[in-house]
């Protein structure tokens, strides 16, 4: 029977078959014996042994004297639990040590040592849906992969690993467990054995990552070996496999050396992989089958990350960043989204009577640019398309036949008045005729008193901003 990792002061007794300790060791015996992977019967372990540490401090020893309300308490007690930095448990590590009770709970039930089981309505807690936190950028990426000396074994290994992270969007426990016969050069790809869940796949790399492979063999991995079975890619300075947390310190390293102070190490490569590939256009079914995802769900929040294209349609698109605007005290805001034209303390109202009355804008010149770049010969200077040749009779006798409507924007007179219009709340105002976007309210901050003007709870000191 295998050693169960409990504190030495706690008391057991596994010569008790109804014994917590007890039934626990035949559940991980269980759990081995039906090929679940070793890792997680490893993490089952510890936290089965958290669980009897804690109902031993409490006097219960046995199985059938654990209850619902003792599963809740244990519940509390995880939520108000606090590590040695003061920090609480995460949301996710809690739910992962009550998951593991209530597998071993089912388990018992199922096998008839207990009547019932107590954790049947025991509820986790609602895990919290988190992005990456940090994805590396090209060039971060690149600044990291120039950082070990390849004029070592180990720094020729680590540069020949990073590029393998990068390439294939591995874990670095995949990584680490790469044989020598898992490269297939000829079609480009790696065989990953025993991924998460106990599952093979196949993915690409690149031919860039495998020169750097290709150079480690020739040149490193005869240094850390001369053990012609070893089957191992991979390889410490003693012939050995490599940890997975020497792997990351080595890589954070490099992060380090490189500036870079985005939290994380191995791992990042894989986020990075996933977010340059979606921003390239590759498909999410794509970077699931790549990662190994069982879930697309899983690989969903990547969307989430990766949002360019999304910045570059709220860039075109929001009225912000289409049209100049003042706030309510009449000063325009510094930045790219200014407004283009003079500020209400450059031009005193009604001074130019090519201007507003009311807020002294100048129109807009023929050439003037617009917000996106300058104008197209062919389009207005409303952003509109241009009619089709053949749309000009339709669209006069649509107009000639249609009523004008007083609540439809209008255009600006040539003469420097304004036209009144509806403002989007249902009051009217006035169009500026310096820019056919810009209604002024009754009472705006344009035609009152300064001191009226500064008052920031004044509602009717609005500068309202439309696109027509």
């Amino acid at each position: 029977m295998s050693h169960f990792l409990i504190c030495p002061c706690v008391p057991s007794d596994l010569s008790d078959p109804e014994s917590l300790t007890a039934l626990a060791e035949r559940y991980l015996s269980w759990s081995e014996v039906h090929n679940f992977a070793a890792n997680t019967v490893a993490i089952r372990r510890r936290h089965l042994a958290r669980f009897i540490d804690w109902c031993h401090e409490r006097s219960v020893t046995r199985a059938r004297e654990v209850t619902p309300a003792m599963l809740e308490r244990y519940q509390r007690h995880l939520f108000y639990y606090r590590k040695e930095d003061g920090q609480p448990l995460r949301i996710s590590s809690q739910s992962h040590w009550l998951t593991a009770l209530r597998s071993w709970f089912r388990w018992l039930a199922r096998h008839r040592f207990l009547a019932h089981n107590p954790a049947a309505d025991l509820e986790l807690p609602r895990e919290e849906k988190r992005l990456p936190r940090h994805a590396l950028s090209r060039t971060e990426v690149e600044a990291v992969l120039a950082q070990p000396d390849i004029d070592t074994p180990v720094g020729l290994r680590s540069r020949a690993v990073m590029e393998t992270l990068y390439s294939t969007g591995l874990r670095r426990i995949e990584v680490l467990q790469l044989y020598l016969s898992d490269i297939d050069r000829q079609r480009g790809v790696l065989l990953v054995r025993q991924g998460k869940g106990n599952k093979d796949r196949f993915v690409p790399i690149g031919a860039r990552a495998l020169g750097w492979i290709d150079l480690y063999l020739a040149k490193a991995r005869p240094q850390l070996t001369d053990d012609p079975r070893e089957p191992l890619l991979f390889l410490t300075t003693k012939g050995r496999q490599v940890h997975p947390n020497e792997l990351s310190a080595k890589v954070r390293q490099y992060m380090d050396q490189a500036g870079i102070t985005k939290k994380g190490s191995c791992h990042l490569f894989r986020h990075s992989t996933a977010t340059l590939m979606l921003e390239g256009g590759a498909g999410l079914r794509y970077i699931q089958a790549l990662l190994g995802h069982v879930s697309l769900s899983t690989t969903q929040i990547y969307t989430h990350v990766s949002i360019p294209k999304l910045c570059e349609v709220h860039r075109r698109t929001h009225p912000a960043q289409l049209t100049g605007y003042l706030n309510d005290v009449g000063t325009p805001p510094a930045g790219p989204d200014a407004a283009d034209g003079p500020s209400r303390d450059d031009a005193a109202p009604g001074s130019s009577a090519s201007g507003c009355p009311l807020c002294g804008s100048s129109p807009p010149s023929a050439d003037a640019a617009a917000p996106d770049g300058p104008l197209d010969p062919g389009r207005p200077a409303d952003g509109l398309a241009s009619p089709a040749p053949g749309d000009a009779d339709r669209a006069a006798q649509d107009d000639a036949s249609a009523a004008p409507s007083s609540s439809s924007p209008s255009r600006p007179p040539s003469d420097g008045s304004h036209v009144s219009v509806d403002a989007p709340d249902g009051r009217q105002g006035q169009r500026c005729p310096a820019d056919g976007r810009a209604v002024h309210a009754p009472g705006d901050a344009a035609s009152r008193p300064d001191n009226e003007a500064s008052r920031d709870d004044d509602d009717d000191a609005l500068f309202w901003t439309i696109t027509v």
